[in-house]
C-alpha cells in the first residue's frame, strides 16, 4: 500500500515487515523508542543492532518477525509497529545465547528489564483481548512528517474489527494527541518500567472494534 507522507518528498509503503527489510534499522528503530525498556536490555544501540536482528530471524521468541508493521521508503525503515497478541513468548535464553556468541557482556540491567518488564508482559498477555501495540517508533529523521499517522492509520485499517490497546508515557503529549485521533482513549494510569528511580508515569489507551 504505497502512500505518501503530507509533504510529498518520499513514497512510503506500509505493509508487514519481511525478513528481507533491513532489520538493523529496525532494532535501531526499537532501541530508540524509549529511553527505559530497550537501553536496559541491550546496554547500547550497537548491541541492539547485533542481536536483535539475529533473534528476529530465528522467529522463536516474543520478537517474532509476523508482529512488526512497517513503513519503508527506499528500502529503509521510516517506521515500525511492534505488538503482540496473546501468543506472547519471552525466552531470555535466546538473548544470553546471541550475547555469548558475539563476544558481548550481558548489560548491566538486562535482567532487570527481563524480569520486571518482559516477564509481567508475559504474564499480563493471559487476559488479552485484542491487540497490544508494544512500540510505535519514527525515524527521527522523518518525524514531523506524517510517518507516524500513516502507520497507525494503514495498521488499525488491517485490523478494523480487533480492539488494540497500548501504553504510554504521560508526558508524552504529541503521542496521546496521535492516538487520539484514531480513537484511542486513557482508561488509566499507570506505572511504567525503569531499571531505577523514579519510574515513569503512563497511561493505558485502548481502541474499541468497530
Amino acid at each position: 500500500m504505497p502512500n505518501s507522507p503530507r509533504d510529498g518528498r518520499f513514497e512510503l509503503e506500509f505493509r508487514p515487515m519481511k525478513l528481507s527489510d533491513n532489520l538493523t534499522d529496525a532494532a535501531r528503530l526499537i532501541y530508540q523508542t524509549d529511553d527505559y525498556i530497550y537501553p536496559a536490555l541491550f546496554g547500547s544501540v550497537q548491541t541492539a543492532e547485533t542481536v536483535l536482528p539475529e533473534v528476529i530471524r530465528r522467529g522463536e521468541s516474543c520478537f517474532r518477525p509476523d508482529r512488526f508493521f512497517a513503513a519503508v521508503s527506499g528500502g529503509r525503515m521510516a517506521g515500525l509497529i511492534y505488538y503482540i497478541r496473546r501468543d506472547f513468548k519471552w525466552d531470555a535464553g535466546l538473548f544470553l545465547k546471541a550475547f555469548q556468541e558475539h563476544g558481548i557482556a550481558v548489560p548491566e540491567h538486562f535482567y532487570s528489564a527481563a524480569s520486571a518488564y518482559f516477564e509481567k508482559t508475559q504474564r499480563d498477555t493471559g487476559a488479552l483481548k485484542g491487540i497490544y501495540i508494544l512500540n510505535v517508533c519514527v525515524d527521527s529523521a522523518m518525524r514531523n512528517q506524517g510517518v507516524g499517522t500513516g502507520l497507525l492509520s494503514a495498521f488499525s485499517g488491517r485490523y478494523p474489527s480487533e480492539p488494540i490497546s497500548l501504553h504510554v508515557l504521560s508526558d508524552n503529549t504529541a503521542a496521546i494527541r496521535l492516538y487520539q485521533k484514531f480513537g484511542f482513549h486513557i482508561r488509566k494510569e499507570t506505572t511504567g518500567y525503569s531499571p531505577v528511580p523514579p519510574h515513569p508515569r503512563c497511561y493505558l489507551m485502548e481502541k474499541e472494534s468497530c
